[in-house]
């Protein structure tokens, strides 16, 4: 699964659908639209009254331009300016889904999802300024989340699922000696849940509230390392391993009908990021590398409206503020200059036919321009400086009943 920065708070990829790109993600839990619904609130299932499948692509593009303040080297290189370029560490990434919905009955539906829910990718030269901290930091996860729904009346909907889920991580940095790169390669596979709850309070208001689960991870693989004699290039590959905690998430979420054009959607989230606090690298049971993170909790609120312009087409607009889970550069990591973020989303909705719909969706994300004073121990010296930092995000979606 090919995933790109992160664009929710941390590393986590709100991106599971296009649909609601454009809405910039207000109301997930609660507008059950089509089967993606499924990440969002496997309960919406329950508002799919024929089989569909549904399928899409995000693009992000991001920036983080990198702006030196004064970084130094090792004290293996006698703590001098670091030297080096300046670089940008953003790149491109892509995020693909795909859901079906199968309903057994009127009152009961199953149905299954893949995705990729948390990812990051940052990328920079061999010679850039920060080398000793990271080169490369890239995790991809595939998520695959069997559902079932259930409606209890006309008012109650439930639903769960499980999730398989595999992580891979691939993190490089400059080592000692000069002119070597370190990298830490791994995978895991856990297993996580999660449920969902959806209240139709009136004829045009819904609401609706889910969980998803921790997603515990071992991760398994190896570190290749410069052996430790100057001017080598020779590198010692032995097993390594380390763990880290994806959060569970809580979504809370509104969906209101004003009238025959117009629907108004709302959304609140909680990310529970305090689960990572360290990341360390074992080899032989000993720590090699350690990534201080200290993260927080953050939470995340949207808003957004949808306008029926005809009866094949519907124009979307959203807003949204995400909180990052750090926010201090004593604390932030060159391979996630995270910050809050604002997002300005807008979309638009085709039905080109009876059972058929397209969604297309563009969101700008600003980004408080984050500043970064890492000390990063003795093998990797001090960051220092600040990123000007933009994310754009483009996303396709077809859904088909059948």
């Amino acid at each position: 699964m090919t995933t790109g920065r992160g664009q929710a708070a941390g590393f986590q990829l709100w991106e599971q659908s296009a649909s609601g790109l454009g809405n910039a993600y207000a109301g997930s839990a609660a507008v059950a639209e089509n089967a993606s619904t499924l990440f969002y609130n496997p309960a919406g299932m329950t508002y799919l009254p024929v089989r569909q499948h549904s399928g899409g692509l995000n693009a992000i593009g991001a920036s983080f331009d990198f702006t030196d303040r004064s970084s130094t080297l090792p004290p293996a290189f006698g703590k001098g300016p670091a030297g080096g370029r300046a670089d940008d560490g953003g790149t491109w990434g892509f995020v693909p889904n795909l859901y079906v919905s199968w309903p057994f009955s009127r009152t009961l539906v199953a149905g299954l999802g893949v995705g990729a829910p948390f990812g990051l990718k940052t990328l920079y030269g061999t010679d850039w300024i920060g080398r000793y901290h990271a080169t490369r930091f890239d995790v991809q996860t595939l998520n695959l989340n069997p559902s079932i729904a259930y409606r209890i009346d006309d008012h109650w909907s439930v639903g769960a699922g499980f999730s398989w889920q595999r992580m891979r991580v691939d993190y490089r940095r400059q080592a000692i000696p000069a002119g070597a790169q370190a990298q830490f390669l791994a995978y895991d596979q856990s297993w996580g849940w999660n449920v969902g709850v959806l209240y139709q309070w009136s004829p045009t208001l819904r609401l609706g509230a889910s969980y998803r689960s921790e997603v515990d991870h071992g991760l398994d693989g190896r570190l290749a390392a410069p052996l430790a004699y100057p001017d080598s290039n020779a590198l010692l590959a032995v097993p390594a391993r380390s763990r880290v905690t994806l959060p569970g998430t809580v979504i809370i979420s509104a969906a209101w009908q004003l009238n025959e054009c117009w629907e108004v959607l709302g959304d609140f989230s909680w990310t529970g990021w305090s689960k990572l606090q360290r990341s360390v690298i074992r080899a032989g049971g000993r720590p090699l590398d350690v990534l201080e993170l200290g993260w927080e909790d953050s939470y995340r609120v949207a808003l957004g409206a949808n306008y029926r312009l005809a009866s094949a087409w519907t124009l979307r607009a959203g807003l949204a503020w995400d909180q990052a889970p750090v926010h201090d550069g004593a604390r932030r990591l060159v391979s996630l200059p995270d910050s809050d973020r604002y997002w300005l989303s807008v979309g638009t909705r085709w039905k080109p036919k009876a059972g058929a719909t397209l969604d297309l969706g563009y969101t700008h994300v600003f980004l408080d321009d984050p500043s970064i004073h890492k000390d990063g121990g003795p093998g990797k010296g001090t960051i220092a400086g600040g990123y000007e930092a933009t994310v754009d995000i483009f996303g396709i979606q077809y859904s088909q009943e059948f």
